[in-house]
């Protein structure tokens, strides 16, 4: 009954680190020949467990700096398409305001274009009506003398 309700606790004691040497396989032989060149190991060399603690250290300072580079392109990917956004909305905007000017201007040529043909209109119809000296004495008349 004494092992009924209690647990056992384990405690393996810690290995030390070997430092006598193992085999490697081809594809830490690969990143050894990359990472560790002094100590370059064919696929069949041995190396110490210190060689290998290097080779990976060199690997993780690799990856580390690869992470910094893909989070700066990143962060220079985001900020670049947000300059885009803005300059499209602002591009937008202007494409907007020239429209609508240029649509106020044609109202206006509108008016103007009517203003001009009813003043030609009521000059052709009162051109009949001669002045004294054989001239037209409508006021459309000596608008158009003067312009």
């Amino acid at each position: 009954e004494a092992g009924r309700g209690e647990r056992t606790l384990v405690v393996a004691a810690p290995q030390p680190p070997h430092s006598s040497p193992r085999p490697v396989g081809g594809a830490m032989a690969h990143l050894l020949r990359q990472f560790a060149p002094d100590n370059a190991a064919a696929p069949e060399t041995e190396c110490s467990q210190g060689t290998l603690l290097s080779a990976y250290e060199k690997v993780l300072a690799e990856v580390s700096n690869l992470e910094e580079s893909v989070a700066s392109l990143e962060d220079g990917r985001a900020k670049r398409s947000s300059e885009l956004s803005a300059s499209i909305v602002s591009h937008d905007a202007q494409v907007r305001a020239a429209g609508a000017s240029m649509h106020s201007l044609l109202g206006e040529l509108r008016e103007t274009s009517s203003a001009m043909h009813a003043d030609l209109a009521s000059l052709y119809r009162t051109g009949d009506d001669l002045g004294s000296d054989g001239m037209a004495v409508h006021a459309s008349d000596v608008y158009l003398s003067e312009h």
